[in-house]
């Protein structure tokens, strides 16, 4: 098991870590995701001109689903790596 260090706090992980996938598809580039992310998994680019989250560092991921959670297209999920 690993262990990951965020704001003073140690997080377990399981082997099988997961990271977020963006459906772009779905993505309308509101940017909860970035907003609510306390690992810093995200980054912003143009895509298609618009402003989009993406995910940058996914080895961050601390499997919080939060961004999960704040995505108002329900356009992120957590994929196992």
């Amino acid at each position: 098991m690993e262990r990951k260090w965020l704001y003073g706090k140690v997080m377990d992980q399981t082997e099988e870590e997961m990271h977020p996938v963006i459906d772009y598809k779905k993505c309308t580039g509101a940017l909860a995701c970035y907003e609510v992310c306390p690992a810093e998994v995200f980054d912003v680019e143009e895509i298609d001109r618009v402003k989009r989250a993406v995910v940058a560092r996914p080895e961050n991921c601390i499997e919080c689903e939060y961004c999960v959670d704040a995505c108002p297209e329900d356009a992120i999920e957590l994929i196992e790596d």
